[in-house]
């Protein structure tokens, strides 16, 4: 449905996504999605476990861990 759709109707953008989530469009492009909270509160705002949040596929910070090398050589130890 486009934005100028959904701001002429909004009882029928409710009503859309009452059924299934409303991708609401943009001059053609899909820029938001529009959900009843029942929905949300079920597949979006939930806690993660740490394990969850570890295997997740999707995330955002899944950079292999690089360690910056430490080099000893010149320092004097004793022990």
């Amino acid at each position: 449905m486009s934005s100028t759709a959904v701001s002429r109707n909004p009882m029928a953008a409710k009503r859309a996504a009452d059924e299934q989530p409303l991708v609401i469009t943009e001059h053609g492009e899909p820029r938001y999605v529009l959900l009843n909270y029942k929905d949300f509160q079920q597949n979006f705002n939930k806690q993660m476990s740490l394990l969850e949040a570890l295997a997740d596929p999707l995330s955002r910070f899944d950079n292999d861990f690089q360690p910056e090398r430490i080099d000893f050589s010149g320092r004097d130890f004793s022990f």
